[in-house]
């Protein structure tokens, strides 16, 4: 493998074999700019590992959500556990121990609308988005400029900006059915108002879907129960107060309500469940954002100031709650648990950023976050169970249950930060720049829980925990690049990533702490970046190696109130490594054909295990290998360009759950999608007739019990989409 990894770097350094047709004349590649440094670059002169996917091309193939995007980035990993609880990692590095509620540990990627941070809590809210103007994934830790928990790296999603000269509009439409299952309607449109011509514009933009299910409830006797309903709203404004001082404000609103979830039984068939519990979920994001940038000449001065809401209502399963009845013989047939998390986070931020005129440039920068989360939880009986529970215990006079909720739960954490940072990047020479970055930050936790148990039997089950944690730290980053020519970078990084501790809010039902630490990782990296053939070909390659320790887990302690049953806790199950290599590959063979490949090497393992993880075992949610390739050949055809596309994407198996002494990690199997699209596109209009998932392959996105006391071959599986075929009609801005 190293032969491999070593072989592409020289490659990419001293040249690429010409695939090129070369007795026809060939365009370059289009250069494509980013922010990822905080400053405006082309994405082949920043020095990371970096893949951006242009928005354009999101909008002709309809894409709008994680799983359309996120798939066609090897080395990111994207877990979906059916209830609008969704996750990603980035190079192996994961929140494999946070939970579906949000609770448990946060994230270890970032994700960004614009400088807006979404992330915060164990799960992403997943915006349906129109009328971006990027999406860059950037891999590999970026905590001096991005901060605390992006450890893995980062998703950013750059949105469309006002034009402030020219009315416009655009919109599309999209109709598909899925193999099973029901039709999925989708309407999309943006436009763009100058209020004052060249000073101020408003973009207004709107996006509903209704996606139709395709798994079958075999207990409640509905068909495609998985529909999902999604509304998405925005404005921005934009204007300009001088030449050297403008003001942007953005409003968003966004909203997923679930039927059922997209979950299948093992045990029955395909497409099918046969879970009794009535299963939902609504999920509401409101966000708010104000930037202002003022050019002072020598340096640009950003002041972003956002507010965020968060909320979850949603049911769900508790496997638990079977076994526990079973302890006094009493069959359940329904094991429903109901959530509401209500989070809000308000941020301010202000960064600095020199003008780049010298050979030394810089950013400095301020941070300040407080965000507060309360979740209601009751895990209650349904009205058979609660009759039967009542029969049985009055029979042994024990009384009967006031109501039906078992227990109920409230949880309220105040989360406050305040951070400073600072990166310069020193021009050694020509050819060689030295980057030197680091971040200090300092944050409170103050939190407070209360559970309550309402029955006879459990009148004692009353779990009081109050308490904070304070931590500080400095992360830090230093790279090194070097430029052979103007179409070669080579840079070497090492830097750090930090996540905070938490919280065990049950920590005393259990033989548990209750805190568990952080964990902290460094990544080291060698990548080479190559422009070639006269820019009709980019070869991107990167080594890394990741050395990450006190890794946060999910695991089992004993439960002090029911004899023999375990309760789920976090704590630090040890170090692990990760050796990885990526590789991303785009050529314009001809005139009409484009061809592109990228792939991910994944090599990791528990190298210190501690509490109940394995020494040796593989880390969750890092695949071997996973890789994407596509071809597009288009022709000239009346006033437009027809196009035909072949997409491809491959993932390995993989772990959900660090292996421990109770868990087995929870693997998945690996999956291919192959995607097919033939199109039309000219300035005013375009259509495309398309078929996802061309071979109706079954990928495991994500898996869980049934029932704690099931068969442990018995689970519930998140898969994605089957096959898939529709038509998209566009009207160009």
């Amino acid at each position: 493998m190293l032969r491999v990894i070593l072989s592409v770097c020289l490659v990419s350094v001293f040249g690429f074999p010409a695939i090129a047709v070369t007795n026809q004349e060939v365009g370059e590649i289009e250069e494509i700019l980013v922010t990822a440094h905080r400053r405006e670059q082309s994405a082949q002169d920043a020095a990371l590992s970096l893949q951006v996917l242009s928005g354009a091309d999101l909008d002709r193939q309809g894409k709008d959500g994680f799983e359309d995007y996120l798939l066609d980035i090897p080395g990111v990993s994207f877990r979906d556990q059916g209830s609008g609880a969704k996750k990603f990692a980035l190079r192996g590095v994961s929140n494999h121990s946070g939970g579906d509620t949000g609770g448990g540990t946060v994230s270890t990627a970032g994700l960004y609308l614009n400088d807006v941070a979404i992330q915060g809590s164990s799960v992403m809210p997943d915006l349906n988005l129109y009328d971006l103007n990027r999406i860059e994934v950037l891999k590999g830790p970026q905590g001096t400029l991005y901060g605390e928990g992006v450890m893995g790296g980062a998703v950013r999603m750059i949105l469309n900006q006002p034009d402030l000269d020219e009315f416009g509009y655009k919109g599309d439409v999209t109709a598909e059915t899925t193999k099973d299952g029901d039709m999925t309607y989708r309407i999309r449109g943006a436009v763009n108002i100058p209020l004052v011509e060249g000073q101020s514009a408003l973009r207004l933009v709107g996006s509903y879907k209704d996606q139709g299910g395709y798994i079958d409830n075999l207990t409640t006797g509905v068909s495609d129960a998985n529909t999902i309903e999604t509304y998405n709203v925005r404005a921005m404004l934009s204007a300009h107060l001088s030449d050297n001082v403008s003001v942007e404000l953005l409003a968003m609103y966004d909203e997923s309500e679930f039927d059922d979830f997209s979950q299948i039984d093992s045990t029955i068939g395909d497409l099918e469940n046969s879970l009794p519990e009535d299963r939902n979920n609504n999920s509401e994001v409101s966000l708010y954002a104000a930037t202002l940038k003022w050019d002072l000449g020598f340096a640009a001065l950003t002041s972003s100031t956002s507010y965020m809401e968060f909320e979850r209502e949603f049911n769900l399963r508790f496997p638990s709650l079977e076994g526990f009845f079973g302890l006094f013989g009493i069959p359940i047939s329904q094991q429903p648990e109901f959530f509401t998390v209500d989070q809000s986070s308000t941020a301010q931020e202000f960064r600095l950023v020199s003008n780049g005129d010298g050979r030394v440039d810089w950013i400095l920068g301020g941070y300040y976050r407080d965000r507060d989360s309360d979740l209601f939880a009751t895990i209650y009986l349904a009205q058979n169970d609660f009759e039967t529970v009542n029969a049985v215990f009055s029979a042994f006079g024990l009384g009967e249950y006031a109501h039906p909720e078992i227990i109920v739960s409230y949880i309220d954490e105040a989360y406050e930060q305040y951070a400073i940072y600072g990166e310069v990047n020193i021009q050694l020479s020509d050819q060689w720049e030295a980057t030197l970055g680091a971040r200090w930050f300092d944050e409170d936790v103050e939190f407070s829980s209360r559970s309550v148990g309402l029955a006879p039997i459990l009148d004692v089950l009353t779990n009081s925990n109050t308490g904070g944690l304070n931590e500080s730290d400095t992360i830090l980053r230093a790279g090194l690049s070097y430029r052979p020519s103007d179409d070669v970078l080579i840079y070497l990084e090492a830097a750090e990533g930090f996540r905070s501790g938490g919280v065990n809010f049950q920590f005393n039902l259990t033989e548990s702490d209750q805190f568990f630490g952080s964990d902290e990782l460094w990544n080291y990296e060698i990548g080479v970046k190559s422009t070639l053939n006269n820019g009709r070909v980019t070869l991107n390659a990167s080594l890394f190696y990741i050395d990450w320790t006190d890794i946060q887990g999910s695991f089992q302690a004993p439960s002090l109130i029911t004899p023999g049953a375990t309760i789920g806790i976090v704590n630090n199950g040890g170090d692990g490594e990760i050796r990885g290599l990526e590789f991303e590959l785009a050529a314009q063979v001809s005139d009409n054909l484009m061809v592109g490949f990228a792939g991910a090497y994944q090599d990791s393992e528990m190298t210190d295990a501690e509490f109940d993880s394995i020494e040796g075992e593989d880390l969750p949610n890092a695949p071997e290998f996973s890789f994407t390739a596509y071809a597009e050949y288009a022709w000239s055809f009346r006033s437009g360009e027809a196009y035909f596309r072949v997409d491809h994407q491959q993932t390995d198996d993989q772990l959900i759950r660090l292996v421990s002494t109770s868990s087995n990690g929870l693997p998945v199997d690996g999956y291919h999608v192959t995607n097919l699209r033939l199109g039309y596109d000219q300035p005013a209009w375009g259509a495309e007739f398309y078929i996802e998932n061309v071979t109706d392959e079954r990928g495991e996105l994500g898996r869980g019990f049934i029932t704690s006391t099931a068969d442990v071959d018995s689970f519930i599986f998140t898969v994605n989409r089957p096959r898939t075929i529709g038509l998209h009609f566009w009207k160009n801005i």
